[in-house]
């Protein structure tokens, strides 16, 4: 079909073609969208997690060598999404894990090893920690 002079306007082909690569760059620009999303929420995750393992650790660091929550073996606690203390494992939230090795690595000194485990839809996550006391 050949344009008449004087004839303004696109015509079907041109319209098809413009409105194909807008859906293109559309697609494009909603992945970004959604990666983005995804990543700020692991990130926002990630120092929730930090924050929970740094205020722990301080808390078990300032108590007597003598205290129940420095005793041999493995300890926990449970947190929600906020960070905020619970009595129990609440989905979604965090769970502060501890072991207590006694008498390592000198006599007289206690390894603290604690992990701060949560879940990302179905990826288990994890924040280590360590220190000698």
């Amino acid at each position: 079909m050949r344009r008449q002079r004087g004839a303004s306007g696109l015509t079907l082909i041109e319209v098809l073609v413009g409105a194909a690569i807008l859906a293109f760059i559309a697609m494009g620009a909603a992945t970004l969208l959604t990666n983005t999303s995804e990543h700020s929420s692991h990130q926002r995750r990630m120092s929730t997690a930090i924050v929970i393992g740094r205020s722990t650790m301080d808390e078990l660091l300032s108590l007597y060598m003598s205290d129940p929550d420095l005793s041999e073996g493995s300890h926990s606690k449970f947190f929600d999404r906020f960070g905020a203390g619970l009595a129990t494992a609440q989905p979604g939230g965090f769970e502060a894990q501890w072991d207590v090795i006694v008498d390592q690595p000198l006599a007289n000194m206690k390894t603290i090893k604690l992990n701060i485990r949560w879940t990302e839809g179905s990826k288990a996550r994890v924040a280590n920690f360590e220190v000698y006391r």
